[in-house]
């Protein structure tokens, strides 16, 4: 669990430097320099997406299609307002999908084996709580 969490933790700090470095090259923007971001963030989504379920990547899509729409709105004077529509998401979005990916069952057994785990590390590292020991005084 311990590296899970510093591997999620180095994920988001990853995204966010790299973010930060895309955003950087567009403060002297050249077309050279927004078409390298943009080839740059188009790679390191299309990883991200490689390594969804089919289920997840499902709902990925039907996500990144309404937010490319809604900036294609926003970006174009006079666009329609059906374009902000939320409701196709919502519509396409399945949340029988993302309940699988967190399925309860295996979340239960994930946190049980963890503190089982964390026990028998602290009942080895501390004197006279070992199994099978008894503590004579």
């Amino acid at each position: 669990m311990r590296e899970l969490t510093k591997s999620m933790l180095g994920l988001s700090w990853a995204m966010s430097v790299f973010s930060a470095q895309q955003l950087g090259r567009l403060i002297t923007p050249t077309q050279e320099a927004i078409d390298a971001a943009i080839a740059e963030v188009d790679e390191v989504s299309r990883f991200v997406q490689s390594r969804l379920t089919e289920s997840m990547a499902q709902q990925f899509r039907a996500g990144d299609e309404w937010q490319r729409r809604l900036v294609d709105a926003t970006f174009t004077v006079g666009a329609p307002l059906e374009a902000l529509d939320p409701r196709p998401l919502m519509q396409s979005f399945d949340s029988r999908a993302v309940m699988n990916a967190m399925d309860p069952t295996q979340v239960i057994k994930t946190a049980g084996d963890f503190v089982q785990q964390t026990a028998e590390a602290v009942r080895k590292r501390t004197p006279g709580m070992g199994m099978g020991s008894s503590s004579v005084n």
